[in-house]
């Protein structure tokens, strides 16, 4: 049998060679907790020292406003149940093309739903308009799970600024926090949170090569933030817990293999995706969603309009392909895209849509297999 082609990058990254390895000696040998007295245990908290601070230099950020967590869901979790628990009577700003980690959040907090464009960006002229006195939060997703799309990040901080300013001379102390998951888009677009303006920001190592349910978080010092855990105190009282140091070692490493590739392989990416476009283009009944102008290099969205996606993705499965339909993180619902409803795409159109996306190992060999894969499934 040939080799499957996974084309589905977006929902999980093989853990690279270089984090396994910079895991394995706190597996076993060096597996002291971090916070005990003996020099075993100091050396593991100085190693841990020096994983934040590399990730902080990554970032351009401090040391200390770099902290490890459990996955970017519980990251995201933290940040908005901080923010709004820190600030009483305050409400949060969102969009449809979030993440259910925030989507569902929103469900218990005092929040309000932006709209979004059709090619899949968040509309500034309603985040602006949806911006009052008693906004603390607006989180944005830095680049779309499903459709790829970069969100304008410059052009929403500008509003922000603006408001800042306002809020200054009107002594309003209320902050006005900016919340960026980019777990998605580290691979191709540099975090620098300090440079956007931002206040917090999260990569999920599961997304870069590195182990799952690790992640990295930033938080601009200075912000005020309710813990939403409580226990040890450990990384600074925001996500207490021994501190898992194999975990981290492993998520530090794909962050810095992850920022080393990432011009190669966004322009690697970027043929790869043009040469799929071009071939994609050619075939009835298939479209493509979202913006190519705005959009990751490793992902493609399309609608098969009159197929079920469902029934696409099994035969494209038995053909040795592997991609996804809908959110991959939304586990087994039968619920339509809440991004593909928000962007005004028809029921058709969702029914019948298929993501691509795809990774370090993909070649053309594959899209030319994933292509044709594609046009059986359509046939038969």
């Amino acid at each position: 049998m040939t080799k499957p082609v996974f084309l589905d990058f977006a929902s999980a990254t093989p853990q690279s060679d270089a984090s396994i390895a910079a895991m394995q000696p706190y597996l076993q040998s060096n597996f002291y907790n971090a916070s005990a007295l003996y020099l075993a245990a100091k050396k593991v908290k100085h190693d841990l020292n020096n994983l934040r601070a590399a990730a902080a230099k990554v970032l351009q950020v401090r040391p200390s406003e770099v902290y490890f967590m459990a996955g970017a869901t519980e990251a995201n979790n933290t940040v908005i149940k901080g923010i709004l628990g820190a600030y009483k009577d305050s409400f949060c700003i969102y969009s449809d093309l979030e993440h259910d980690s925030i989507r569902t959040s929103m469900l218990h907090v005092a929040s309000q739903k932006v709209t979004v464009t059709a090619d899949g960006r968040i509309n500034t002229v309603s985040l602006k308009n949806s911006i009052t006195d008693n906004t603390s939060l607006i989180v944005c997703m830095y680049a779309n799970n499903e459709v790829g799309t970069i969100q304008p990040l410059e052009e929403i901080m500008k509003i922000v600024k603006k408001v800042r300013e306002e809020r200054s001379k009107s002594n309003n102390l209320l902050p006005l926090h900016v919340h960026v998951d980019a777990s998605q888009s580290f691979q191709y677009v540099p975090l620098l949170p300090h440079k956007l303006g931002i206040d917090s920001a999260v990569i999920g190592s599961g997304k870069i090569y590195g182990p799952k349910q690790s992640a990295v978080l930033f938080v601009k010092a200075g912000t005020s933030l309710q813990p939403t855990l409580r226990g040890g105190g450990q990384e600074a009282g925001i996500r207490p817990g021994t501190e898992n140091v194999g975990l981290i070692a492993g998520t530090v490493a794909a962050v810095l293999e992850t920022d080393s590739l990432r011009l190669s392989e966004s322009k690697r990416m970027h043929e790869l995706q043009m040469y799929c476009v071009s071939k994609l283009q050619n075939m009835q009944s298939v479209t493509i969603n979202g913006s190519l102008k705005y959009r990751l290099p490793n992902n493609i969205h399309i609608s098969c309009v009159g197929y079920d996606n469902e029934i696409i993705v099994m035969k494209l499965d038995e053909l040795g392909i592997m991609a996804a339909t809908g959110s991959a993180c939304h586990a087994s619902s039968d619920e339509p895209s809440a991004v593909l409803q928000a962007m005004g795409l028809t029921t058709e159109q969702i029914q019948g849509s298929v993501r691509f996306t795809m990774g370090r190992t993909t070649t053309k060999k594959d899209i030319d297999k994933a292509v044709g894969a594609l046009a059986k499934s359509l046939l038969s």
